[in-house]
């Protein structure tokens, strides 16, 4: 890998200069003309870059714990008084490893268990080289801040976390690079901070973001303290809650678009049962199914169903598909499967099947995003009737 290091300015002389993970010191960049590893040195106006094909040792990922459904009255739970916004992005643990080198691993692993390495992707992450933090691990939420209509869009992000590194870097590149949201710290300088409760955490993870935020302009401009709200009355929850769907969080002067709020108990350690609980907006309609897909080439279901499609009726009377669902258990996947195999869309779709569907809210694509099937509904032989043209979308 080809890590591109930013100079900055050093306050005591006034120099640009650059960390070398070579010799993990700050130096010149003419320091670097005789390096063996340097790829290349790019001079800007005020600033310079190296392109150095420095690598650390192998470096594993750290699984993060997982935020709970809190259910219907999870802002009534008084011990979780701590609320976070709960940003549309997706999840991304920063660890700084032993030399001071940035990496970034989704949640996600693979067939062999290993967890999914991204650093490739965000080249102004892997460029950063944090010497003063090594073994350290941060837990992020990623997002690609998009400008116009789309902003903060969850397509745009997965086009940079779940794509290959020329798709990811070509993304941002027209984007602008990703921004990562740090609301918790697992490892601090060696030290497992999982066995810690929030509070300490708190502090400790705020004082290594404000640190590395101010250890580099680059930092400062993408790595950002996800804000904490103490709340105690349920009323304040309810305003909170309600003033994140509709005007997203404000954080270091950008409106980042969010999905809802996360409440964790103050005394609670990082994997602890419960620790984190979620609460995000919901919507239900009662949709017609008007068609599947197989499941994943390769996969347990290539040759039966993969998923349901689900559609809704416009006020013009047109059948119009809103999303794709997961039809349930084995037996439910082998109903379905022996009911509409071999017939058109139009033939299941006189069938009459409908489903109770529940999801987050109308993506700006017009489809239901997170969608599951609460329940049959044989009573019903009709789909809800939507104007798509005035639904929410986010």
């Amino acid at each position: 890998m080809i890590r591109v290091i930013f100079s900055i300015r050093d306050t005591a002389t006034g120099l640009q200069v650059h960390h070398c993970p070579k010799i993990g010191l700050r130096v010149k960049f003419s320091d670097c003309e005789a390096c063996e590893l340097k790829e290349k040195i790019e001079i800007l106006q005020a600033t310079y870059r190296i392109h150095c094909r420095f690598e650390s040792s192998d470096v594993k990922g750290m699984i993060p714990s997982h935020a709970e459904d809190g259910g219907s009255d999870v802002l009534k739970k008084g011990k979780w008084n701590i609320l976070e916004p709960k940003l549309d992005g997706a999840r991304c643990v920063i660890i700084v490893d032993e030399f001071g080198a940035l990496h970034a691993f989704t949640r996600n692993v693979d067939r062999f268990g290993k967890q999914k390495e991204i650093t490739a992707n965000l080249p102004h992450l892997a460029s950063l080289y944090l010497p003063d933090f090594a073994d350290s691990i941060l837990d992020s939420e990623i997002i690609v801040m998009v400008c116009g209509d789309a902003v903060g869009t969850l397509g745009a992000t997965m086009s940079v976390v779940g794509a290959s590194p020329d798709t990811a870097i070509a993304t941002q590149e027209q984007f602008g690079y990703a921004h990562f949201f740090v609301f918790d710290i697992m490892r601090q300088k060696g030290f497992d901070a999982t066995v810690e409760s929030w509070c300490t955490r708190h502090v400790r993870k705020a004082v290594t973001v404000e640190a590395i935020r101010a250890d580099s302009d680059l930092a400062h401009t993408y790595i950002h303290l996800m804000p904490s709200f103490t709340t105690h009355e349920e009323v304040e929850r309810e305003g909170l809650f309600k003033t994140f769907l509709k005007k997203g969080a404000d954080i270091d002067g950008m409106i980042v678009p969010t999905e809802g709020v996360v409440l964790k108990n103050p005394d609670l350690r990082y994997f602890d049962t419960n620790a984190i609980l979620k609460a995000k907006e919901t919507i239900s309609l009662d949709a017609l199914i008007t068609g599947w897909e197989a499941g994943k080439k390769g996969g347990k279901w290539e040759h039966s169903i993969g998923a349901l499609l689900f559609s809704v009726f416009t006020p013009e009377h047109k059948l119009v598909e809103v999303g794709k669902v997961i039809p349930g258990d084995d037996a439910k996947r082998a109903e379905m499967f022996a009911l509409l195999n071999g017939k058109t869309a139009a033939e299941i779709a006189n069938i009459g099947l409908v489903v109770e569907i529940i999801g987050q809210n109308f993506t700006k694509e017009r489809r239901i995003r997170h969608p599951r099937i609460l329940r049959f509904r044989p009573d019903v032989s009709m789909p809800n009737i939507i104007d798509l043209d005035k639904v929410v979308r986010k």
